[in-house]
């Protein structure tokens, strides 16, 4: 088998603070990434964002239930790292945001490997598709988001 990894690269108008407490508003995960619903934050960190959570991540007929681990560097990464999964023997990722005025310049890379066997070329291939899709609709939620309201 063996792992995959994709980096897709994206412009949010927003200002970098937004973009990362967009991104920290983990809960509300299911407005943009179509993938994962019932997500339940069972831990934050000092600064109150999450650090651990359960969720439910859609792949078709399977639904994987997922516990993942979250580390923040200030506004500049979030990087996550799933520790239990029924389907995935590696899923880890991150978001870097880059502040460029008032854009905020991001890359999601992520890695992950099937526990079953499966054709390397169509993991990536849906991996590809399904970041590119959240990666559009989380422009447009950390676009609208308001840091007051959350």
């Amino acid at each position: 088998m063996g792992s995959t990894r994709v980096d897709v690269d994206f412009v949010v108008d927003a200002r970098a603070e937004t973009v990362m407490a967009a991104l920290a508003d983990l809960g509300r995960m299911p407005e943009w990434s179509s993938l994962h619903r019932n997500v339940s934050v069972e831990s934050v960190d000092a600064q109150g964002r999450p650090a651990r959570l359960t969720v439910d991540a859609s792949f078709g007929p399977l639904v994987d239930h997922e516990l993942i681990e979250y580390e923040w560097d200030g506004i500049a990464r979030m990087s996550w790292n799933v520790v239990q999964s029924t389907y995935l023997a590696v899923q880890r990722g991150s978001y870097t945001l880059r502040a460029d005025g008032e854009r905020t310049r991001v890359t999601m890379a992520m890695e992950i490997e099937a526990k079953f066997a499966a054709p390397r070329m169509m993991v990536k291939g849906v991996q590809l598709a399904a970041s590119r899709t959240a990666s559009k609709r989380f422009k447009a939620f950390a676009e609208g988001y308001s840091v007051a309201r959350g």
